[in-house]
């Protein structure tokens, strides 16, 4: 197994979805629409690739450009995810604890 791919580090990615969920539900959105979001929308991102095996995940996928995430919620999941890749680095956390407001 790959150091990235264990148990703890699938655990922390799980948590963090978690508390973005919130941001996703507002705006009627699944999480994998708003990660696909969030990522179209960075600074220096030109495309993603996005799988689909089929035509309704296609649609489904699509639909992730449907809403506009503000600054604040922009940060937020921002922050819910450095906060991963910091643990996975064995790294402190890079900020504040992410705080998602209902």
């Amino acid at each position: 197994t790959h150091k990235f791919f264990t148990v703890e580090n699938r655990r922390r990615v799980l948590a963090a979805l978690e508390k973005v969920k919130p941001i996703a539900d507002r705006h009627g959105a699944s999480s994998a629409q708003l990660v696909i979001n969030w990522t179209m929308n960075e600074p220096g991102i030109t495309a993603a690739l996005v799988a689909a095996r089929n035509a309704g995940q296609a649609a489904h996928n699509a639909g992730a450009l449907r809403f506009t995430l503000t600054p604040d919620e922009r940060a937020q999941v921002r922050r819910a995810f450095d906060d991963v890749s910091a643990a996975i680095a064995g790294e402190p956390a890079k900020g504040p604890p992410s705080n998602i407001k209902n």
